[in-house]
This record gives structure tokens, sequence and C-alpha cells, in this order.
């Protein structure tokens, strides 16, 4: 018997674009349409965060603790698999963790093991359409978001009340000048009615670019860090700002004080934001970040402890 083919797609973007909500709207119109689901998150930290947001129920693999371009490609290849093998998935979604390389990743799709019953239908690339406007990071990650844009079937330029008109017409034309044969979509149109247009894509695949690992040559880092007590909200959100453009990410869980539930908190590009969470997980922070100063910001988050064990 003939094993179901499974189409694959791929959602790329630089940390904290907004791949997370995106793929949250493509599982719910998937599942409109009676397809059966399968995820796989890559995250740069040992703990993950994201995968709280996939719909229960929903076949997934976690992939922690490195990227699949590179140190992960070979689990990529082996997740793939598996899923394929355990469950009759139409569609397996494939979120990366920011920092990955196109090429790498559809590498890694393209195993010799996948090809008879898993293809890739699409790259869909969200851009945050103020950091592709300023671009505030090094020559070597520049290139990187560059290479995320060429390489997609579909751009989705997102967080566009962050810029004004103007600004949002100089980068969907930057963006179509980097990639003419993409489909552009701003957040406005991002629509039920326009999911279609997002899936219905055939890729192409262009000349092969480059290669770069993300920490030998990115210089992206990542760590995760445990908090065993509460936070004082205004205190925490004051570090949080303080550490400037070379965070790109701040993501976990976390407990205020005065609240007795826990918050999944998200930063990225200089927003911040808490959201109640309904059940218990421990509090742990994880940060994402280039040439980041490790000791420096383990020490500013003991200073808020000490800080709030003194208004006792």
């Amino acid at each position: 018997m003939t094993r179901k083919q499974t189409a694959i797609i791929i959602l790329n973007g630089f940390l904290g674009s907004g791949k997370t909500t995106l793929l949250q709207s493509l599982i719910e119109k998937e599942h409109a349409l009676g397809h059966k689901v399968g995820v796989i998150m890559n995250e740069l930290g040992e703990t993950s965060i994201d995968s709280f947001a996939i719909p229960e129920g929903t076949p997934m693999k976690e992939m922690a603790n490195g990227c699949v371009c590179c140190t992960l490609q070979g689990e990529l290849s082996k997740q793939l698999v598996t899923l394929a093998e355990e469950y009759p998935l139409d569609v397996i979604f494939i979120e990366t963790t920011g920092a990955a390389h196109p090429v790498d990743v559809m590498d890694a799709c393209t195993h010799p093991l996948l090809t008879s019953n898993l293809w890739i239908k699409a790259v869909i690339t969200v851009v945050n359409a103020i950091q592709w406007l300023e671009q505030k990071m090094s020559i070597k990650l520049k290139k990187l978001l560059k290479a995320q844009v060429q390489y997609a079937d579909v751009i989705l330029i997102n967080k566009t009340d962050l810029v004004h008109e103007e600004q949002h017409h100089s980068v969907f034309e930057s963006l179509k000048a980097t990639n003419p044969n993409a489909v552009l979509l701003s957040r406005s149109e991002q629509e039920l009615s326009t999911l279609e247009t997002l899936l219905s894509r055939t890729r192409r695949l262009n000349k092969p670019l480059e290669k770069a690992h993300v920490h030998d040559q990115l210089h992206i880092h990542t760590f995760t860090v445990k908090l065993p007590y509460p936070l004082e909200k205004q205190s925490f959100l004051d570090f949080i700002q303080s550490l400037g453009p070379k965070i790109f990410r701040v993501k976990g869980f976390v407990q205020l004080e005065g609240q007795h539930d826990v918050f999944l908190f998200n930063y990225s590009y200089q927003s911040a934001l808490f959201e109640k969470w309904p059940s218990y997980c421990d509090p742990v922070l994880v940060f994402i970040g280039e040439n980041m100063d490790k000791d420096d910001i383990l020490s500013s988050l003991e200073k808020l402890k000490v800080e709030r064990k003194k208004l006792q």
C-alpha cells in the first residue's frame, strides 16, 4: 500500500517576528478544512516555550537547545520520518528558531529517507517591519535576514503598527526587490481568506546561498535561567528594556509579586508582553541574542531578587 504524501510548510523569520502567532492561525485553518496536522517546534534554548501555544492533541515533536540548520539538522530528518510514520498527516509545519538559514532547513527536509513521502510545499517568512527597516544587527545577521526573505514563497510583513505608512511602503518595496517572486502580504491581510493563498503555492528553489552556522559565525547564543522567586513587574521591565538591541528575544514563564498566576512573557524588538497562563509552569526565562554577556544578565537578575527582598 502506498503511504500518504505529506506536505511540509516551513515557517521562517528572524527572532521575534511573530511566527508562532501565524502558526496558530495556519493550524486553525487546516483543521477547519478537515486536514490532519503535525508540528515540529525548534528552539535554540534548552527549554521549549513556544510549544505551549500549539493546540492540545496536535502531533508534535520538540527540538530544543540547537538549530535545525546545523546542530540538529540530522535530528530534524528523523523527527519528520517519525511523525510521518506515526500519524497519517496531510501537512507538517516546521517552525524554525529564527536563526536558521533556510537552505540548511530545506536540506534537512529533503533527506533521501523523506523524498518519497514528504515534500516541501512552501516556505513562509515572517518579517518584523521595523526590524527590516532599521536592521540594527551585525553584517552577518543582516545576510541571514536577507536570505530568509530570498528563499520565501510567501512573505508576511508583521508588526506594521510600529511603522507609519511611508515606512510601510518602503519596507514593502525593499522586500519586493529582494524577492520579486514571493507573494507579499501585510498583517492587515492576514485573515482566514488569505491563508488559502499562503498554503496553495508550490515552492521554487533558487540558487544556493552560503551556509552559516548559528553559533560559530552569527554569534547568536542562548541560555536559560530558572526563576524560583517572583519579580516586581516594573523593575523587571526596566531591566529587560535596558538590555539593548543585541538581545533579540526573551521568553518564558514568570511569577509577579502580588499575583498567584504564572505569566507567559515574550519580549522582542523593544516590545514586552505578559499573558496570564491557565496552568502552572516552572518559572524560567530563555534569552536569545548576539554576543550576550551572560554573567552580566545573571548578575542583574540576582539584583532584582535582592531588591525584592528589601521591600518586604
